[in-house]
């Protein structure tokens, strides 16, 4: 469902009074399972309420690789009255939205998508991510600026059917994110998730951070082969790419013309070799996949968006920007990733890109898939 946003002159030195989408903002959660006990049915409250003082899983405990920074999270975004980072949205919408006079902010919580894939029991998972979703709903959508992206389990895909049709006539509910599994996007199995974001005219979120192996205990169709942090970060886009290409293969757009997947934080430079590949290998056996009645880039082009946090930075000047205006001119989205420390500032970055495109990466092309009105 597209929404009309109204978007001024943007110069070579930032945004300057331009309409601002940031498609990447991380919201935490309370602290302890506490908070979410009260969002839950009595029979589940019971049997879980040992676990109040049990912190949410959070960003540092169970990774495979040691952060370099021990965190995630910017000091400097933690509320000057204490708490995490992101934990306060009066505090967030000054820092960052009034800093840079973003019109939305969509918010994709991290803690929910974890718990949605490394809960191994189904419905316990659903119960909890349930909890997480009203939760940021009652207590982070007063500002009418930020907006929210539901979290489904994929361990059960009629129940996260179920969850979007529950949430899905919130007027702040802009998308919906899936979080990866040890089932490829494109298994059928999904397909009721499909049908309820299409319902409700919302798009479908992909992330890391939650079940792409970067957890113990987590499984993917990749599990990260690399041993530090600098691998893991390099490696990432294989994920995302499979993903892909099981959307496309398996015939999910086929199936569902109208559906859109925002891949946010994958990077997206690598779509367009791998849209390349990915025809060459259906023209050399379309037999195979008799289902896919398109070139799989002609899929891509239609209902495939990326974001751009983070941003290559090649050696020579301009190489960025002339893929930019070549392949992702209609596609790319901004993406601040606040709070985390690799996030990026508006202001700083893609000046040497026209002003057209300036204005379709930083607010018209979201505004043309996310649910904003």
């Amino acid at each position: 469902m597209a929404s009309e946003v109204a978007v001024v002159k943007a110069d070579g030195q930032g945004i300057v009074g331009a309409s601002l989408i940031d498609t990447d903002v991380h919201p935490a959660g309370p602290p302890t399972y506490e908070g979410l006990l009260g969002y839950m049915p009595e029979t589940w409250r019971l049997r879980l309420r040992h676990l109040a003082n049990t912190p949410l899983a959070g960003t540092g405990s169970g990774f495979r690789q040691i952060h370099p920074a021990l965190h995630f999270d910017r000091d400097d975004a933690k509320p000057p009255g204490g708490g995490r980072a992101a934990s306060d949205p009066v505090f967030l919408c000054s820092d960052l939205l009034d800093r840079y006079g973003t019109t939305y902010a969509l918010l994709i919580p991290l803690e929910p998508a974890v718990m949605g894939v490394s809960i191994m029991d189904p419905d316990l998972a659903s119960v909890v991510v349930s909890a997480c979703n009203d939760y940021f709903v009652e207590h982070w959508l007063n500002d009418r600026r930020l907006r929210y992206s539901i979290v489904v389990s994929p361990l059960d895909p009629l129940a996260a059917a179920a969850e979007i049709r529950r949430l899905g006539s919130n007027p702040s509910v802009a998308a919906v994110f899936v979080p990866v599994s040890a089932v490829p996007l494109g298994n059928a199995r999904f397909n009721p998730i499909w049908e309820a974001a299409l319902e409700y005219g919302l798009p479908v979120v992909s992330h890391p951070g939650a079940g792409e192996g970067i957890y113990f205990g987590n499984t993917a169709p990749f599990n990260y082969p690399s041993i530090d942090y600098a691998e893991k970060l390099t490696d990432i886009q294989a994920i995302a790419a499979a993903n892909l290409t099981s959307l496309v293969f398996r015939g999910t757009f086929d199936r569902f013309p109208e559906l859109k997947i925002v891949f946010v934080e994958w990077g997206f430079t690598w779509a367009v070799s791998h849209g390349w590949h990915m025809d060459s290998v259906w023209r050399a056996v379309r037999a195979q996949n008799p289902w896919v009645k398109r070139w799989p880039s002609e899929y891509i082009h239609d209902n495939v968006r990326f974001t751009s946090q983070p941003i290559p930075e090649p050696h020579h000047g301009g190489e960025i920007e002339g893929l930019i205006e070549a392949h992702f001119r209609d596609s790319l989205f901004f993406a601040s990733d606040y709070p985390h420390w690799n996030g990026d500032d508006p202001r700083l970055v893609f000046k040497a890109l026209s002003g057209s495109t300036r204005r379709k990466l930083f607010a018209e092309n979201a505004a043309s898939i996310l649910r904003l009105t």
